[in-house]
Protein backbone atom coordinates (compact mmCIF):
# COMPACT_ATOMS: atom_id res chain seq x y z
CA UNK A 1 0.00 0.00 0.00
CA UNK A 2 1.33 3.49 -1.04
CA UNK A 3 -1.25 5.28 0.66
CA UNK A 4 0.79 6.08 3.27
CA UNK A 5 3.24 7.57 0.79
CA UNK A 6 0.58 9.38 -1.60
CA UNK A 7 -1.62 11.00 1.35
CA UNK A 8 0.54 11.23 4.35
CA UNK A 9 -1.64 11.81 7.64
CA UNK A 10 -0.89 15.23 8.83
CA UNK A 11 -1.76 16.38 5.05
CA UNK A 12 -5.15 14.72 5.89
CA UNK A 13 -5.96 15.63 9.06
CA UNK A 14 -4.99 19.09 7.73
CA UNK A 15 -7.75 18.56 5.26
CA UNK A 16 -10.83 17.09 7.54
CA UNK A 17 -9.73 20.65 9.65
CA UNK A 18 -10.11 22.31 6.48
CA UNK A 19 -13.49 20.97 5.95
CA UNK A 20 -14.39 21.36 9.88
CA UNK A 21 -14.02 24.86 9.48
CA UNK A 22 -15.77 25.30 6.20
CA UNK A 23 -18.86 23.47 7.99
CA UNK A 24 -18.26 25.81 10.85
CA UNK A 25 -18.21 29.32 8.63
CA UNK A 26 -21.51 27.86 6.48
CA UNK A 27 -23.03 26.75 9.66
CA UNK A 28 -22.68 30.25 11.41
CA UNK A 29 -23.15 32.55 7.88
CA UNK A 30 -27.00 30.77 8.12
Amino acid sequence: MKLKQQRPVHAILMEITGLIIDTLNVTSAQ
